[in-house]
């Protein structure tokens, strides 16, 4: 309990840093691109890849005593969630212009450079949350609070590069 919940605040704390920092150093256009940009890149999360997670954690925690199961569940989820939103991430990278222009519109089109960076983030994203899932079924939340305290030292620091090296 005590973990998880010191992890969940950790990562409310770093889901709203990015937006607090942005607004400061860069205004409020630049927050508007920015939070354009990840709602679109939240979406494969939030109707694909979470859903399969909440599955993944009941049929882990059910196999955590069995590792060869409990292996083999993982590498299929793994698979099949990398399968179902990557290549929505990897098109988002490869071709950002017409991924905006189609599904944001014209008017958002400066979003697509911001749009190609946060792509890359997000994959990554969607495969480490995978993590806490699997440390969740495995009752291993002390693993989750420093992974969220790394999570929101990268966010950070992916900042105040961009900011130093004018990305926005």
């Amino acid at each position: 309990g005590g973990h998880l919940t010191l992890n969940q605040l950790v990562t409310y704390f770093s889901t709203q840093l990015d937006v607090i920092l942005i607004g400061r150093w860069f205004g409020a256009s630049a927050v508007g691109l920015y939070t354009r940009s990840t709602q679109l890149l939240t979406l494969p999360q939030l109707y694909i890849a979470g859903p399969l997670n909440q599955i993944m954690l009941t049929t882990l925690a059910r196999l955590k005593e069995n590792t060869v199961a409990l292996t083999e569940h993982t590498s299929r989820a793994v698979t099949c969630v990398s399968h179902l939103v990557l290549p929505f991430y990897l098109v988002c990278i490869i071709l950002p212009v017409p991924t905006v222009r189609v599904l944001l519109g014209t008017d958002w089109m400066v979003a697509a450079p911001l749009l190609q960076i946060l792509a890359i983030g997000r994959a990554v994203n969607t495969l480490t949350s995978m993590a806490e899932s699997i440390n969740i079924a495995l009752e291993r939340t002390d693993r989750l609070i420093g992974a969220g305290i790394m999570s929101l030292s990268a966010t950070a620091l992916a900042i105040v590069i961009g900011r130093e090296f004018g990305l926005a």
